[in-house]
């Protein structure tokens, strides 16, 4: 029977082989996660990362903006489909029944029961910038007011002016009302991609100032609403 011989060469081979294992393995994490800080990065600035997997999603995440009542969202939409921006101002359907389980129906019944503006959106990415402003009171002192939205780069995209009286007392609009935060987000392409809800809060003075109640999330409520739809 031979006897298994083993070298001090092959020992040494053993020992290179073993070590460059350890540095592909050491090399390989310390990739993924540089990856995943060089995604996160890109987040807080504003960036999105869209993995070639999730190509065929749309995808959005928030960007900070310096003006009062201005949303800024990046988002990218996939080529294939025509898309349209949708506004909803006037009473908003609480979240009850199918309304809670199916965002589809609930922007649905939003567009039924308000007023607003449809416009047509192209694919590809971009930074969207919404602006709500007041741009004039009437002679019975009714502040109008203005709805905008644009591409960066590209100009007014809609526009919708009306009255709308609840909010000329800003302390009634809901404070936390973006529905896409800091963070990337990816929504399936037969689904709506809401961007923001605005509900009317219930204020109440105080001796030492107000306080703001926000509505239940199951009642209907005063508001407008901001999402994307892919036709």
């Amino acid at each position: 029977m031979a006897r298994f011989r083993f070298s001090l060469l092959n020992l040494v081979l053993l020992m290179t082989i073993i070590g460059m294992g350890v540095l592909i393995w050491r090399l390989n994490a310390e990739s993924a996660t540089l990856r995943a800080e060089a995604v996160l990065y890109r987040q807080q600035l504003g960036h999105l990362s869209v993995p070639e997997s999730e190509a065929d999603k749309m995808h959005a995440i928030r960007v900070d903006s310096e003006e009062d009542h201005e949303w800024r969202y990046r988002i990218y939409l996939p080529e294939g489909h025509k898309y349209r921006l949708q506004l909803g101002v006037g009473k908003l359907p609480g979240k009850t029944g199918e309304f809670s389980q199916d965002p589809a129906k609930y922007y649905a019944a939003i567009s039924r029961h308000s007023s607003g503006i449809s416009t047509s959106w192209e694919p590809g990415e971009f930074v969207l910038v919404f602006r709500v402003r007041p741009v004039q009171v009437d002679d019975d002192d009714r502040t109008h007011w203005s709805f905008e939205s644009r591409r960066i780069g590209e100009g007014s995209n809609g526009m919708f002016k009306s009255t709308v009286p609840w909010m000329d007392d800003t302390r009634a609009w809901s404070s936390s009302s973006s529905m896409v935060l800091h963070t990337q987000e990816s929504f399936e392409i037969d689904k709506p991609l809401p961007l923001l809800t605005v509900r009317r809060n219930t204020v109440t003075e105080n001796p030492g100032g107000f306080s703001a109640k926000s509505p239940p999330v199951n009642e209907d409520a005063d508001g407008f609403a901001l999402w994307i739809q892919a036709q």
